[in-house]
């Protein structure tokens, strides 16, 4: 199956559309011409890119859950995956896409991180304590918070003790409060 691989600056772009301007128009002209498989069966519709098959670096990108009132983007579940392999779990090869996608939340949130620390090899970044959107005048109308977390050499949803497969996660889930 074909990939379409994000460059930088389209993976910004995606960001960007579902932050900053939440739009699911904007969204959607960006990912039309990506690659995506077919299934029998309809989606829900906060599973529109569901079907894409998208890549950035040597990672595979998932729109899992994007929710929306007409044209406004108000959720999203982004998830960075790819097969856990030496040095995992002793060091974590996540570092990189965690720091790029850090600045690139940071640049479109307004550069307020809270780093809720480390939990099992989990890391999780929180930005937002409903503080509106930077270029809001009236910050306390619009509410948000968005959630980075790095999950390295994680069986994901599956129990540990069954499974001996391990992938790496980078997932970005963000919320936008009415």
């Amino acid at each position: 199956m074909p990939t379409s691989t994000l460059s930088e600056k389209e993976l910004q772009l995606v960001l960007k559309a579902v932050i900053a301007s939440h739009s699911i128009a904007e969204l959607d002209g960006l990912l039309e011409a990506c690659h995506e498989f077919k299934t029998f069966g309809s989606l829900q519709p906060y599973e529109r890119y569901f079907r894409k098959v998208l890549g950035y670096r040597d990672f595979n990108v998932h729109i899992h859950y994007v929710l929306h009132d007409n044209n406004t983007l108000s959720e999203a579940h982004i998830q960075f995956k790819r097969p856990s392999k030496f040095p995992a779990p002793y060091l974590n090869r996540n570092k990189k896409l965690l720091k790029e996608l850090d600045a690139m939340l940071r640049s479109l949130l307004g550069g307020r991180r809270q780093d809720t620390g480390s939990i099992d090899g989990l890391t999780c970044y929180h930005y937002g304590e409903y503080f509106g959107f930077p270029e809001e005048n009236n910050r306390t109308t619009t509410g948000w918070e968005c959630t980075l977390v790095d999950e390295p050499h994680s069986s994901g949803q599956t129990n540990p003790h069954v499974t001996e497969i391990r992938n790496d996660f980078v997932i970005i889930r963000y919320e936008r409060k009415k």
